[in-house]
């Protein structure tokens, strides 16, 4: 394997996919959390490829924190609560480095997003909505209208998770998968398609 610390980094990267990807969620997250610590410690001690360095660990760190949504609807994905946990700090050390490298734009949006994704996973409902404001501000400064309804989508529906009688929080969410649905963009019918997954998810059977 090549020393070059940033190749080390991408690969620790494609191997917690490839974990991933055979559904051991568990081996995806142990790569991935040893990657991360390395590419740190190496960004310490080679302060010339530190940049280089924390934007690959922004990446692997995301990237598997991503994989801890249960969201997702993956087959044969199984995501229990210590995988929660520990995809939430990933994901809140990923959201650090993208402050730290000044990175205020989608990436910054999309971060918060995951935050609160994972949050609402984790039946933290209140600090999932303000990570998912935090996100739909941020889409919505950087005139990105498909992610920034995509957000306010994930409001609403951590809203009717929290009071399922609320009818208002219902058509909130039904309002922002129509808009979406509107745009008749790709982009905006993934997010519809990924909010209208999470509700049937995370929906609790009547």
């Amino acid at each position: 394997m090549s020393r070059d610390p940033v190749a080390i980094c991408k690969a620790a990267d494609a191997a917690a996919k490839e974990r991933y990807a055979g559904k051991d969620v568990a081996g995806m997250l142990v790569v991935a959390e040893a990657g991360f610590a390395r590419a740190l410690a190496d960004a310490a001690a080679q302060p010339d490829l530190a940049p280089e360095l924390k934007r690959a660990a922004k990446v692997l760190a995301y990237n598997a924190a991503a994989n801890c949504w249960p969201g997702w609807g993956d087959e044969g994905i199984e995501i229990d609560a210590d995988d929660l946990a520990r995809g939430l700090v990933l994901a809140e050390r990923s959201r650090a480095l993208v402050a730290e490298l000044g990175l205020d734009g989608i990436e910054a949006g999309t971060s918060d997003w995951l935050i609160g994704a994972l949050l609402m996973a984790a039946g933290q409902h209140a600090a999932a909505n303000a990570a998912f404001i935090q996100a739909r501000a941020t889409f919505e400064a950087k005139g990105a209208a498909p992610s920034a309804l995509m957000a306010e989508g994930y409001r609403a529906l951590t809203q009717k998770l929290t009071a399922p009688q609320d009818r208002a929080a219902a058509d909130e969410f039904a309002d922002c998968c129509a808009r979406l649905a509107a745009m008749d963009s790709k982009e905006a019918a993934f997010f519809r398609q990924q909010l209208l997954t999470a509700e049937r998810i995370f929906t609790p059977l009547p």
